[in-house]
């Protein structure tokens, strides 16, 4: 993987683990922000190079926070700066692999519920159908911030499912057992 393409995989595995805590209050940067402010003083922009890939220095003591802030285990982030996989501070890998089939599977994916999103957006345009424009598009827009809260958790919810699994050692649903 190219090492831009690393760096913005990076930033989005560390969006996810940040909005995972607090899917309402750390989904969006804004939030995040004010909290790593709070707890470490860290700057605004640290997170937005940290978490779009603009770049891979930074001192020690700022992985170090960093680290903390995202649950990450001590060295992770470094590591993963250089190709290494995230690890978070109980030891599950958040990404990315640095694996081209890994971002061609994504790739796939979100092609292919790109689409469904799409569908169910021209179905909740054809339910506002005759509302003002301004009404149905605000209608619409609350909706889509709804199902995109309620996936969140509902994701989270089978991850923490999906771990115990692991933990006990139950087959995955691929029929595996790792």
């Amino acid at each position: 993987m190219p090492p831009q393409d690393r760096l913005k995989a990076l930033g989005q595995a560390l969006i996810a683990r940040r909005a995972s805590f607090d899917p309402t209050r750390f989904r969006t940067r804004p939030g995040w922000v004010e909290y790593v402010n709070a707890e470490s003083g860290l700057s605004k922009r640290v997170i937005i190079d940290i978490e779009t890939g603009a770049r891979d220095t930074y001192r020690d003591e700022t992985l170090t926070a960093l680290e903390s802030l995202y649950r990450l285990q001590p060295g992770a982030l470094r590591a993963a700066l250089t190709g290494a996989p995230l690890v978070a501070d109980d030891g599950t890998i958040l990404g990315p692999s640095g694996d081209p089939r890994d971002r061609y599977v994504a790739e796939e994916r979100t092609h292919r519920l790109t689409g469904q999103v799409q569908r169910i957006v021209r179905d909740l345009e054809a339910d506002t159908a005759g509302l003002p424009d301004d009404v149905a598009e605000e209608m619409i827009q609350r909706a889509m911030d709804n199902a995109e809260n309620q996936a969140r958790l509902m994701l989270e919810t089978e991850r923490r499912r999906w771990q115990r699994r692991q933990e006990q050692g139950e087959p995955s649903a691929d029929g595996d057992q790792t």
